[in-house]
């Protein structure tokens, strides 16, 4: 920290990595650091090696280790988020995503997994906003729907709470797999 700005010196190495010109650096998994500079936000390997850069007004989100989701604020007021690989390639959008950071539903997660971020879980990354409200996202950028279900949590070792409206004012839930299947009714 130098001037109320905080930097990374890999002190096995002797060297600097990053220089002390951010306002918060947070580790977002064993490989993508978060950076901020006031309103501006980025995205560094761990070598500090700028992934994604200067983006201001926005933010960007490491679900996976070679996965980011960008969030961008336009000028008309709406919200654009994106799934990218580390390369910068756009693998999904979809134009009523309303990915939130802090969004998920771990119900199946033991304790210490539930603290942190949205990131992937069994291959699938939740779509919140989404009018088919079951919607999720492979590491590949595919959606994959769960159709029949008013709700489905975030998946955990091949499994998920799912619910089904009986009547306006009652849902059951219960626990289906990844390929769809009911396993506890």
């Amino acid at each position: 920290v130098r001037n109320d700005r905080m930097g990374l010196f890999d002190a096995a190495a002797g060297k600097e990595v990053l220089p002390p010109a951010y306002n918060w650096i947070q580790w977002q998994n064993n490989n993508i650091l978060y950076l901020t500079n006031n309103d501006t936000t980025s995205l560094a390997a761990g070598n500090g090696k700028i992934i994604r850069g200067g983006h201001r007004y926005g933010f960007f989100t490491a679900v996976d280790t070679d996965r980011i989701v960008e969030t961008n604020y336009t000028k008309d007021g709406r919200t654009v988020c994106v799934l990218s690989n580390v390369a910068g390639d756009s693998l999904y959008a979809n134009p009523r995503w309303e990915f939130k950071d802090d969004r998920f539903t771990r119900v199946l997660m033991p304790e210490s997994r539930k603290r942190g971020h949205a990131q992937y879980n069994d291959g699938l990354l939740k779509i919140w906003g989404d009018p088919r409200e079951n919607v999720f996202v492979d590491r590949e950028g595919k959606e994959v729907v769960f159709d029949g279900f008013s709700f489905v949590g975030d998946f955990w070792n091949g499994l998920a709470v799912a619910g089904k409206n009986v009547s306006a004012q009652k849902t059951l839930y219960g626990i289906i797999s990844r390929e769809k299947q009911v396993v506890f009714p």
